[in-house]
C-alpha cells in the first residue's frame, strides 16, 4: 500500500500502468500498452497483486474461415476439425481496438499483465517517481517499458538510467527517482 506522508494528506498525482495485451499465437510477438492511472486506490490494488492481468477491448466484424476464407458463419467447417491436413481456425477480420481493461482475475493468456508501474507524486514541491517492476515475459520487457515512459516523457533520462541500472540487478522490485 502506498504510504500517505505525515500530514495524511495524499500526494498522489497520478500513475502509469505497463504491459502486453494481446499475442500473436504464430510469432509470439505482442502489442504493449500504457494505462493513465488517476486514483491511488487502483495504484494500490495493482501494487498489491489484486489486479494485475490486461484484456483488451475490441470489436471484430467477421470471422473468417482459414480452410475456405469464407464467412465462418456461413461455410461447414468446424473448428479444430482437419480438412485435407489443415485444421480449421478463425481468422478474425475488421478488427478495432477500443481500449483496455484491468483485470482482478487471470487473464485468458498468462503473459497479458501489468508488468511495471511508474507512481508519480509530489513530496516537497518537487516530483517523485517510483517504479514497480512484476514478473516480466522476458527481460527485455522492462527496458522497453522503461524506454517507453522516456519516450512519452514521463521520466527524465537520468531516472530512466536509475531504473535501468536498478532492473539490471534486481528483475522486479520497485526503485524511487530522486
Amino acid at each position: 500500500m502506498v504510504k500517505l506522508p505525515e500530514n495524511g494528506k495524499s500526494n498522489f498525482l497520478k500513475a502509469f500502468a505497463f504491459g502486453p495485451i494481446m499475442f500473436a499465437s504464430d510469432t509470439g510477438g505482442n502489442i504493449k500498452i500504457t494505462l493513465a492511472i488517476g486514483n491511488l486506490q487502483v495504484a494500490d490494488r495493482i501494487i498489491s497483486g489484486e489486479i494485475r492481468g490486461l484484456s483488451p477491448e475490441l470489436k471484430i466484424r467477421k470471422w473468417e474461415c482459414s480452410i475456405c476464407h469464407d464467412d465462418f458463419e456461413k461455410c461447414d467447417h468446424e473448428v479444430g476439425e482437419r480438412y485435407s491436413g489443415l485444421e480449421c481456425q478463425l481468422i478474425a477480420r475488421g478488427i478495432t481496438f477500443s481500449g483496455a481493461s484491468m483485470l482482478t482475475v487471470p487473464p485468458k493468456d498468462p503473459r497479458c499483465r501489468i508488468t511495471d508501474l511508474l507512481l508519480i507524486r509530489e513530496e516537497n514541491g518537487r516530483k517523485k517517481l517510483e517504479w514497480y517492476g512484476f514478473r516480466v515475459n522476458s527481460e527485455l520487457d522492462r527496458f522497453r517499458s522503461i524506454q517507453s515512459a522516456y519516450d512519452s516523457k514521463l521520466i527524465p533520462q537520468e531516472a530512466a538510467f536509475r531504473f535501468g541500472e536498478f532492473f539490471s540487478i534486481n528483475l522486479t522490485g520497485n526503485t524511487v527517482y530522486p
